[in-house]
């Protein structure tokens, strides 16, 4: 919470002390990590992250923190291939496959977030983060008037927000 409230001294003094006791502890070297991260150090984040994956191979944050670091360092297809990781772990979290489709719209690859997000949404109720990204994919592959139409579903079911509508 020191990072997230950007204590970074203080988180880094805490981190670096119980790391030094801790050396093999996953959780402090994810925050380590995190904490190079937010500093704007992503080699060392991201080395500092492939050392805690590989001592805590199933912790399911690891990989959306390591496709963030990719993200930052514009390396699109191991941001793919993290965040895939990720949604093997929790494949109905739609905030990861929103994470997904944001890595390949950045790589390029409309075709495949547009098939993403339609095979997502074939097995539930169209999600409003999910629905933005597929507005979104089918405006950048011109295709407004199937985004507009996506938009609209959203805003017809109970609780839709009309912020999404104006967007367009």
């Amino acid at each position: 919470s020191l990072i997230e409230g950007g204590k970074v001294v203080q988180a880094r003094t805490l981190i670096d002390r119980l790391l030094a006791r801790r050396k093999r502890d996953a959780g402090v070297i994810r925050a380590k990590g995190l904490l190079e991260f937010r500093s704007g150090k992503y080699r060392e984040a991201e080395a500092l992250l492939d050392q805690a994956r590989k001592l805590a191979p199933d912790h399911p944050m690891i990989p959306i923190d390591e496709a963030l670091v990719h993200q930052r360092r514009g390396r699109y297809p191991e941001m793919i291939d993290s965040v895939r990781r990720a949604l093997r772990r929790n494949p109905t979290r739609s905030e990861i496959r929103s994470l997904l489709v944001e890595a390949l719209v950045s790589a390029g690859q409309l075709n495949e977030a547009e098939d993403e997000l339609k095979r997502f949404n074939a097995e539930r109720p169209l999600d409003q983060r999910l629905a933005e990204g597929l507005a979104r994919v089918l405006d950048l592959q011109g295709r407004r008037e199937e985004a507009v139409d996506t938009i609209d579903r959203v805003l017809a079911v109970k609780g839709g927000t009309p912020w999404l509508r104006r967007r367009m």
